[in-house]
């Protein structure tokens, strides 16, 4: 295709690359004497008049947009029928090439981009700008590692005139989540799938969703199927990894409700590698200028601080699993690290004092089950005449007993059974009863029995029973003890799991597990995991914040060996407007959300996927007057003012200049 020499004002230099929806060139502006970017949108994807004003009204809301982190537009046209978008020029080249040429990337420079990326991201959403195409290509690594965002909203604009005439999906299925490739409605979750995409590629160093071809490609985003992160790249660590999983959810509202959300668990990232908030720019700089002497200094900060947590985790009751989980990190990349080697075996050799009781009173409490069961089993031996009882139970065993002739030994049985399942105590030693050739002493005499036995018991007849001793009694036993003997149960003890916390959209929280505090939510010094036994437990997080109220729930931590990830949001207060017009009376409405009335409060609801501080449309009418719109941010359970002078009294004008 035969470069043009000139679209709109913009002379085109050269041809900067070309993609499915675009070439891009070189141009210059020559009223500012500066050079731009130029991308010349395909002809056949705005084809008709609707796509070519869809076009324009978005490509000026991008423009609108001004963030360090997105790609500054300047104009938006037409030329015989080809759409142009003007841009600033990046010295630099896509994230694509940038990260090809320096891998492996060490985990605090994939979180510092992400990080940069998530900003410019969310100012796209708070301006209701979806990106739908986000990929390597559409990010630029401008001079000193800078990122610029670009291309923001033209996926949107274009894949509804691509898929009218062809049918099919523009953009990269790769990098799509599943409810865009469902053709559901999307919302800036649908960008949170596609950056979990990017992060992944960012960190492995190859894409989540691979196939033979498209279709098997296509098949695995929508079951959220690919290799864990941390199993293909383990040096990348645990929490890196959890941001990505969480990210690449199947389901929307199991993934980061926002960008900023996201955003805080980069931070949680970095700042456990050492990375102070204001060093982020000047690492990703450093990584850009020298990568081998940057990723040296990168990971002696990360190995200072990871040392320093696990010292402080080995003087900490129950922080063992964390404890084995950083220095597992540091053996990915240092397997013959001596102190994580020297902690690792420390903490395998400390048995804490919790579970030793725990395992104490265990054991204890199977002694006095296999007591009990012993001792109700009867005595083997004794003659032959001696009902056999020593392989059945205590409830056959007085069964037995109540079926034998001798009266005597049926008491003897009931005793001893009464006795020792009396109080849940332990059973005492089981006395041995005599032979029935001994039982009575010669002259009729029994020599051996206690004074509540009478001589002559050994001689009863069963038939004269009275129905209020002998084998009655034991037959009264026997049925009691069916009735209340249960055989003991064995609980086998699992090892605790851990459990990482991941709180939306407050951050400012304190985590109750159980009914006790284990502390505040955060980086270290502050708690984002916690070992926790397999099975139900009670959760509260505990807002410190007027932004979100209270949770409480309770859920079960299943058993396995990998880290359990807790996904609960808080719900957000209500926020307050009002809307200052100066004491003139107007209309409120603030779009999808509330209406009112000037100068007085309005109570704005908070959604379950907005951030704490949305950016809100609210259109101001006053009587007679075209409706005004204004933007403005409202924090959840605060109160924002907007001021809104009113119109000039044109109306009150009218009658004098009559």
């Amino acid at each position: 295709m035969t470069r043009p020499e000139r679209i709109g004002k913009y002379e085109l230099l050269e041809s900067l690359g070309a993609g499915g929806m675009a070439t891009v060139y070189r141009g210059r502006d020559p009223d500012l004497q500066r050079d731009v970017a130029v991308k010349v949108l395909h002809p056949h994807l705005c084809s008709r008049e609707e796509s070519r004003l869809r076009f324009r009204r978005e490509a000026r809301a991008v423009a609108r947009l001004k963030h360090p982190a997105v790609l500054e537009v300047y104009e938006a046209g037409e030329d015989a029928g080809r759409p142009f978008i003007v841009s600033e020029l990046v010295q630099g080249g896509s994230l694509d090439a940038w990260a090809s040429a320096r891998r492996p990337l060490p985990t605090e420079v994939v979180a510092a981009l992400g990080l940069r990326v998530t900003e410019g991201l969310h100012a796209a959403h708070q301006a209701g700008i979806i990106h739908r195409d986000l990929k390597p290509g559409n990010i630029l690594i401008g001079v000193g590692g800078r990122v610029k965002v670009a291309d923001f909203g033209i996926a949107q604009i274009v894949d509804i005139e691509h898929l009218t005439s062809t049918g099919q999906i523009l953009g990269s299925p790769a990098f799509m989540s599943p409810e865009h490739l469902d053709g559901a409605r999307l919302d800036a979750r649908a960008d949170v799938f596609a950056f979990g995409t990017l992060l992944y590629w960012l960190a492995v160093g190859e894409l989540p969703f691979q196939g033979p071809n498209p279709h098997a490609v296509l098949r695995r985003v929508l079951e959220a199927q690919y290799p864990d992160p941390a199993r293909v790249r383990p040096d990348i660590g645990e929490q890196l990894a959890d941001v990505i999983r969480t990210c690449l959810q199947r389901r929307p509202e199991d993934r980061y409700a926002s960008m900023a959300d996201l955003g805080s668990a980069l931070r949680a990232v970095l700042a456990g590698c050492g990375v102070a908030p204001s060093a982020v720019d000047d690492l990703v700089a450093a990584f850009d200028r020298d990568p081998a002497a940057a990723r040296a200094e990168i990971l002696r900060r990360r190995e200072a601080a990871l040392l320093e947590r696990c010292r402080q985790l080995a003087r900490t009751r129950g922080g063992e699993a964390e404890l084995r989980r950083i220095c597992s990190w540091i053996l990915a990349w240092a397997p013959e690290h001596h102190e994580a080697l020297r902690l690792v075996e420390e903490s395998i050799r400390r048995w804490p004092p919790s579970r030793l009781t725990t395992a104490l009173a265990a054991l204890a409490a199977l002694a006095v089950v296999a007591g009990v069961w012993l001792a109700l089993r009867g005595t083997p031996g004794g003659d032959s005449a001696t009902p056999d009882v020593s392989l059945a139970g205590p409830v056959d065993a007085a069964r037995e007993a109540a079926r034998r002739p001798d009266a005597a030994a049926g008491r003897q049985v009931a005793a001893a059974d009464d006795s020792r399942l009396s109080d849940g105590g332990a059973p005492a030693a089981p006395e041995t009863p005599p032979p029935e050739s001994d039982a009575a002493a010669p002259g009729g005499e029994d020599a051996d029995a206690g004074p509540d036995v009478p001589p002559d018991a050994g001689a009863a007849d069963p038939a004269a029973d009275d129905g209020r001793g002998g084998a009655a009694d034991v037959r009264e036993v026997a049925a009691t003890v069916e009735a209340t003997w249960r055989p003991p149960v064995v609980v086998a003890q699992r090892s605790p799991r851990q459990v990482n916390f991941r709180p939306a959209p407050c951050t400012n929280i304190e985590i109750w597990v159980d009914g006790e505090r284990l502390g505040l939510w955060g980086p270290p010094p502050g708690l984002v995991s916690a070992p926790l036994p397999p099975g139900e437990h009670e959760f509260r997080y505990r807002s410190l914040t007027v932004n979100c109220y209270d949770e409480s729930w309770t859920e079960t931590v299943p058993a396995g060996d990998g880290p359990f990830v807790l996904t609960r949001r808080l719900r957000l207060r209500p926020g307050t407007l009002i809307v200052d017009t100066a004491g003139v009376e107007a209309q409120v409405d603030v779009r999808g959300r509330a209406s009112g009335r000037s100068n007085a409060p309005i109570e704005i609801p908070f959604e379950a996927h907005d951030g704490i501080a949305p950016s809100l449309r609210v259109v101001v009418t006053f009587p007679g007057r075209a409706p005004l719109s204004r933007d403005v941010v409202v924090r959840a359970g605060e109160t924002a003012t907007l001021v809104v002078p009113p119109p000039p009294p044109e109306v009150a004008a009218a009658p004098d200049g009559g």
